[in-house]
């Protein structure tokens, strides 16, 4: 069995909005472990609509919403890397230090980039 991290993508809808234009997104990333990648991406959505459970309680803008399983946006297979200082080396099991997985950004400004390091709500570009 091989270690994967799947992005999977949960939005939020208002209930009985079809105009609906801005959706709340959230992109979970997961771990999964399985015996190909066929066998993670449906592990993956498996979660993905787990995770999706209707909450009665919900709301958005004080209106009744719903939390939608989106689909899954990527499944990587996890090759364990360490970065110790300058160098970079395989290992064979999970362990403190491994890189899990990554996103690549592109952002227009020191500022902006100052304001996304803080935390903060940026626009962005993102690269697969």
């Amino acid at each position: 069995m091989q270690w994967y991290a799947a992005s999977v993508v949960v939005y939020t809808e208002v209930i009985d909005e079809p105009s609906q234009n801005t959706f709340l997104v959230h992109e979970n990333v997961y771990l999964v472990q399985a015996v190909d990648d066929d066998d993670a991406w449906s592990k993956a959505e498996e979660l993905g609509r787990q995770n999706a459970v209707p909450d009665q309680s919900l709301r958005m803008d004080g209106r009744p919403a719903r939390d939608v399983f989106g689909g899954v946006r990527k499944v990587i297979e996890m090759a364990p890397n360490v970065w110790t200082g300058k160098n970079r080396s395989k290992v064979t099991e999970l362990e403190h230090g491994v890189e899990a997985t990554y996103n690549v950004f592109v952002v227009e400004g020191r500022e902006r980039l100052t304001a996304l390091i803080g935390g903060e709500s940026v626009e962005l570009s993102y690269r697969e």
